[in-house]
């Protein structure tokens, strides 16, 4: 796997559990419509907050387009930091 995979797989084992939901694959497209959807119905507490703003700094960073070496390190860290708020270990 590439380390973009890796990274979007990251990401989609942490949107299904803050979702509550299953995500049938790591694909950019169907992780930034999880997000856009975070954004919208869970935005009412701060730790709701918190996440969202990890969560599009994340899009930016991963998922609009293809991501370096260097954004993939930033990615793996905003994933790391959100993880943090369910006791995930890696």
């Amino acid at each position: 796997m590439t380390e973009a995979n890796l990274l979007y797989d990251r990401l989609r084992k942490f949107l299904e559990q803050h979702t509550k939901s299953k995500i049938l694959a790591s694909d950019a497209a169907i992780l930034s419509m999880y997000i856009k959807m975070c954004h919208t119905n869970q935005n009412k507490k701060p730790k709701d907050q918190t996440i969202n703003f990890l969560l599009l700094r994340f899009k930016e960073q991963a998922l609009d387009q293809s991501p370096s070496y260097e954004q993939s390190i930033i990615g793996n860290f905003l994933i790391d930091e959100m993880e943090k708020f369910y006791g995930a270990k890696k």
